[in-house]
């Protein structure tokens, strides 16, 4: 009888103790996220940090729309402005996560914006169009996308850089207010508005006719040399009432510098030297290895040629530059070229042979005698095409050719 009372006891322990066991499991089970629930957040997570609304500024393609991103204390806000036509839209707000709410007079409204960064910017769209627009005139809309601008793209910067450039010019320091300019159209013309833009052309091209690029000067302005031609109702024949004033304004400005321009250029006669000429050094047998090269740039007044070359050996071992004088006649020109690095000074000789310059080297004028000097000796040069930088170059060799030509 005792030994069955002891084994009943035995047996009650166990089972105390199971239980116990299970609970605590149970307990330190249940204290631990499910394993869907750690998925979701950590995707969550993850999507935020790939996909960030980085404060900066930003502008649609053509500049009708302006989106500006500020964070202050962990808050991150929005201002866009835009128009369209003839109709503005104007909101600001904060942001959460992509959700944008705008604000007006009593606080926060029914307008609800998404802002999605992308490759090139942030994707811009409305969730609640209807209580969107309430914030833009009849036509007005604020959809689209916005892209990062360049730093000297932003209005502040912009408007510096157009200062600086109206001060140089009134200054009559007509190299150094083009060297200004000049940038804002190669690098910022994707995001100028129409207006803009027609101002920042009409400046270039008066300041390109200063400087002597009769040429550069027309290019720039041709996108308006076809209204230009015509008489003022028809330049604005389809536009409205409002809009047209201000193209007009643009088309008149454009026409007298276009005009100028064309005098000169048809006075200028051909200048088949004019231009940015190349040739490329490279080390067949090591491609992964820089090259180097022999780069030649002339400008033509009548039968003048000045200019200058820079160039590198292989690998970019040694560098070279200097200054280039000539007489052209025809197809062939006689030339001096002059080393900064050695002060060597020799005779070349340049033949046209379709859309390439050959080159050679001739007699010695001027022994070097401070280093080497790397100048190409026997080379078919390939005339590259005038852009981008590359034509910002061109145009500050004609100025300081202009100047020289000048003081003579």
């Amino acid at each position: 009888m005792v030994g069955y009372e002891i084994r009943r006891v035995v047996r009650a322990i166990v089972v105390l103790l199971i239980s116990a066991i299970c609970s605590v499991q149970a307990s330190a089970s249940s204290s631990l996220p499910s394993p869907g629930t750690n998925r979701v957040s950590i995707a969550t997570t993850e999507v935020r940090r790939s996909n960030p609304l980085s404060p900066g500024e930003y502008a649609t393609e053509k500049g009708w729309g302006q989106l500006e991103l500020k964070e202050r204390g962990g808050v991150l806000s929005f201002v866009i402005e835009s128009l369209v036509g003839e109709d503005y839209c104007t909101l600001s707000g904060t942001i959460r996560d992509d959700q944008g709410i705008a604000t007006d007079d009593n606080g926060p409204s029914a307008c609800a914006v998404k802002f999605s960064s992308s490759s090139e910017g942030i994707d811009v769209t409305a969730n609640t169009s209807a209580q969107c627009k309430e914030f833009c005139g009849y036509n007005g809309d604020f959809e689209g996308r916005y892209l990062k601008l360049e730093h000297e793209c932003g209005r502040g910067n912009l408007e510096r850089t157009r200062n600086e450039f109206k001060r140089l010019y009134q200054a009559k320091d007509y190299k150094a207010a083009l060297t200004t300019l000049s940038p804002v159209l190669t690098r910022c013309l994707r995001t100028l508005a129409w207006e803009e833009e027609g101002d920042i052309r009409n400046d270039l091209a008066v300041t390109q006719y200063e400087n002597g690029l009769y040429t550069e000067c027309l290019a720039t302005l041709d996108k308006y040399i076809e209204d230009a031609d015509k008489d003022d109702n028809s330049a604005i024949d389809g536009w409205t009432p409002v809009l047209a004033d201000r193209h007009l304004a643009i088309v008149r400005t454009a026409r007298t510098t276009i005009a100028s321009c064309r005098r000169n250029v048809n006075d200028g006669g051909n200048k088949p030297f004019d231009g940015e000429w190349s040739a490329t050094w490279c080390d067949k047998s090591n491609p992964e290895a820089d090259c180097g090269g022999f780069n030649l740039g002339l400008v033509q007044r009548g039968n003048r040629l000045c200019g200058t070359y820079d160039s590198a050996r292989v690998r970019l071992s040694q560098i070279d530059g200097g200054s280039v004088l000539g007489i052209a006649k025809g197809d062939s020109a006689v030339l001096t070229i002059e080393s900064e690095r050695s002060g060597g000074k020799y005779i070349a000789h340049a033949m046209l042979d379709g859309d390439k310059l050959h080159w050679r080297l001739g007699g010695t004028v001027l022994k070097a005698h401070r280093d080497i000097d790397i100048i190409a000796i026997d080379e078919r040069l390939d005339k590259r095409p005038l852009e981008g930088d590359l034509a910002l170059k061109h145009a500050e060799i004609a100025a300081d050719c202009q100047a020289q030509q000048g003081n003579e």
